[in-house]
């Protein structure tokens, strides 16, 4: 089997768009993090650039009301790097489902005792595959 490049096979026909793409995007974050503050590039990305328009995605409402304030300087240091920035859209991701999640999903750890059972009924099990996982988890813990 003749070996190729990985650079060449995405540079193929099929992901040759998809790849020029992303650098794209990617070079226009780049462009966009160091014309804005880090506290603010943190919580934006770059979407897309598409008919002169760049259009941003925040990741709260709050970020997308601070950034759209920005959006005339803005507009003007990026257009000294990419002149084919003609306007800026400022997207809010909604995710207030997933940020209660990630408020009472806070990981706990195991207490010791829980750790000592788990530990307990790895030794007396047969070897096994259950057996090995609750070692691992042990082990992991301690």
């Amino acid at each position: 089997m003749p070996t190729h490049r990985l650079s060449a096979l995405l540079a193929g026909a099929t992901l040759g768009p998809l790849c020029d793409a992303s650098r794209r995007t990617r070079e226009l974050q780049r462009v966009f993090v160091d014309a804005v503050p880090a506290s603010l590039a943190r919580s934006v990305r770059v979407k897309t650039l598409r008919g002169g328009t760049l259009f941003l995605s925040a990741d709260n409402v709050a970020v997308a009301a601070k950034l759209r304030q920005l959006v005339p300087r803005l507009l003007t240091t990026i257009r000294e790097r990419v002149p084919e920035v003609n306007e800026i859209r400022v997207e809010a991701q909604v995710n207030a489902g997933e940020d209660m999640l990630r408020i009472h999903a806070k990981k706990s750890g195991l207490s010791i005792e829980t750790i000592e059972k788990f530990d307990k009924a790895a030794t007396a099990m047969p070897d096994s595959e259950l057996k090995s996982a609750l070692a691992a988890l042990v082990r992991h813990h301690r």
